[in-house]
């Protein structure tokens, strides 16, 4: 009896434990494996069966395949993918391509892939990632949304999504018969396994579970380092990272990012693609030794000019690629930019600049003499001149002559001259200048005989047309020999300057219409009617407004006053009509009879004729 209840009891037991919720277990809650809002292409095949030829979803219905261990999301290539949950890295895989197509097996199928452990002993892997995008290791701890890395097609896989699998243990496979699902519905779970598992196909939500991972008494939502205790929650950079677990707890590092994956934060990694965990720097220039281009020399900026990978700070030719930094005399100068190569010459001075530098070249100046025969052997001096003979160049001498005066100043650099003697200070010496092109310098010349010049003018008296009178120009108007500032008529007409109303034109007659004190021989306006004597119809009597009845050219103030028809032969030819004292009153006019004596005011025929009568008695006065 005793072992029949006890079998009983036994049985009671397991039979309790076997038929027991497959979630009775404290569960750990997770949140959308991603940032994206895609939605399920394919859920867990909640018949845990593989190989029977059927599927079926958390509803029951057909959105699976046969033997689908895990929720697939429809995720493009290079969205981000974040633990569901808090936890630890367990393991990792790197190294399958992007798209690895139906039947890889690379990564045992997953491609490339993360996965976590969670605080109830679950764990939940994160497959088909993108090559060289993870970024997280083993042993790791991550909190709830941290960043693991980007989606791809890696592995067996017919395009681009998140394969996310979960395991209520440590042991198994990924496979179907190890995993689980983790919706709840009525051929899935009793419970769900997210915080929010959203509608159907739809994707789940991305609040995380309020728990306390770390057990630091702050809840992992408001904790600002879930998985590590921090009880202060002390934030040296305010970045919402706690110190403890701030891959750069001294300077904000927006979303942790740590490119080479060495556990140090971009922002305060010294080399942010190479993994330097001691982040030693040798030169102390804010660089690391193992990606500095100059680790022993600080570089700050990384200059590198030729882009040979060593910093022009240490490159023994920082402009010219020098592999291996191949230096054959170690002067310091590489090879590919050395002008003496297999001569040391550091300071690789070339006076003649043809390439080749001073400590192996055989002729520094370039002049064509070698430098041991050389007088002048850094300055090129092809005719080896040495003016004063003491075996130094001229080229390379200050003084060629040794006169004392350095040739910069000497006003006869080739010929001693220490008086500088220059007598026709022309700016040539004269123990060098031979001012008259006899073939004598200056200085041998004999004195020349003292020549007179009264005036002061530049001009010998004996040749000077006004030997008394300063005059540099020796004009002489008339050509009578006397220069015109000394000759009393200038012009050369019998009247003296003073008198003579054109000084500088001939004019015997001194005729001076408008009597303006300026003869008419060179008055631009001789009756000075203000219209110029070349535009004036009328020249010699004043006629302002140039009026001409009949357009002939010549205005009416100048023509006799004879109306139309006078001058036929019925009045006679007018040249030779003959004015008296009765005509003068008078005007002959035509009528119809002919020509009649018309009364009116014959003033114009005096006034040429007063006119006449002067110019005939000044002609004779001036020849008698």
């Amino acid at each position: 009896m005793k072992d029949l209840t006890t079998t009983a009891l036994l049985f009671a037991i397991l039979a309790l434990g076997w038929f027991a919720p497959m979630d009775a277990e404290a569960q750990v809650k997770h949140r959308r494996p991603y940032t994206s809002s895609a939605g399920v292409t394919a859920y867990y095949d909640t018949d845990g069966v593989k190989g029977n030829g059927r599927s079926r979803d958390y509803t029951c219905r057909g959105d699976s395949y046969d033997g689908h261990s895990g929720t697939d999301f429809g995720l493009s290539v290079g969205s981000t993918i974040v633990a569901s949950a808090a936890g630890t890295v367990t393991r990792t895989n790197n190294g399958c391509a992007n798209h690895g197509g139906l039947g890889s097996t690379c990564g045992g199928y997953l491609g490339n892939w993360v996965e976590l452990s969670h605080a109830d002993g679950s764990r939940t892997v994160y497959a088909h990632m993108q090559l060289g995008s993870i970024r997280v290791h083993s042993g790791q701890r991550v909190s709830c949304g941290q960043v693991l890395g980007r989606s791809a097609s890696s592995g067996n896989s017919s395009g681009p999504h998140l394969h996310y699998g979960s395991r209520a243990g440590a042991g198994g496979s990924w496979s179907i018969s190890s995993t689980r699902a983790t919706y709840k519905g009525s051929c899935g779970r009793s419970s769900s396994l997210w915080v929010n598992q959203g509608s159907y196909q739809g994707a789940p939500g991305t609040s995380c579970q309020s728990q306390d991972s770390d057990g630091d008494g702050k809840k992992d939502n408001v904790d600002n380092c879930p998985n590590d205790k921090n009880a202060g929650q002390a934030d040296r950079d305010n970045d919402g990272k706690g110190n403890v677990c701030d891959n750069c707890p001294g300077k904000k590092n927006a979303g942790q990012k740590d490119s080479d994956g060495d556990g140090i934060g971009d922002a305060c990694d010294n080399c942010k693609h190479d993994k330097n965990q001691p982040q030693n720097d040798r030169d102390n220039d804010g660089k690391g030794n193992i990606c500095d281009n100059c680790p022993g020399k600080a570089n700050p900026g990384q200059g590198d000019r030729d882009k040979d990978g060593v910093g022009n700070v240490c490159d023994n030719c920082p402009d010219d690629k020098n592999a291996g930094q191949k230096d054959d005399d170690g002067d310091g100068v590489g090879n590919t930019c050395d002008n003496c190569k297999g001569v040391k010459n550091r300071n690789q001075r070339d006076f003649d600049n043809d390439g080749k530098g001073n400590a192996c070249d055989d002729d520094d100046d370039n002049d064509g003499i070698p430098d041991s025969e050389d007088n002048c052997r850094l300055k090129a001096n092809a005719g080896q001149l040495d003016s004063d003979g003491d075996g130094v160049g001229n080229a390379c001498q200050d003084d060629d002559d040794s006169d004392g005066v350095l040739d910069a100043e000497d006003n006869c650099r080739r010929v001693s001259n220490p008086t500088q003697a220059d007598g026709d200070g022309d700016g040539i010496g004269d123990a060098c200048d031979d001012s008259d092109g006899d073939g004598i310098t200056d200085e041998e010349e004999e004195p020349a005989a003292e020549t007179l010049d009264f005036d002061g003018d530049g001009i010998e008296d004996a040749l000077d047309n006004c030997a008394d009178v300063e005059n540099f120009a020796q004009d002489d108007l008339d050509g009578d020999g006397i220069g015109d500032a000394c000759d009393d008529d200038v012009d050369d007409d019998g009247v003296e300057n003073a008198l003579d109303l054109c000084s500088m034109v001939f004019d015997e007659e001194q005729v001076d219409l408008d009597d303006d004190g300026l003869g008419d021989a060179c008055d631009e306006d001789r009756d000075g009617d203000g219209v110029a004597n070349a535009s004036d119809n009328c020249a010699d009597i004043a006629n302002e407004d140039q009026a001409d009845t009949d357009g002939d050219g010549s205005g009416d103030a100048c023509q006799e006053t004879v109306s139309a028809g006078c001058g036929s032969e019925d009045c006679g030819d007018p040249e030779a009509w003959e004015l008296n004292e009765e005509q003068a009153t008078t005007t002959t006019t035509v009528g119809e009879g002919g020509c009649q004596q018309a009364p009116g005011n014959s003033g114009t025929g005096v006034v040429w004729l007063f006119a006449l009568l002067g110019l005939f008695w000044r002609k004779n006065a001036k020849r008698g």
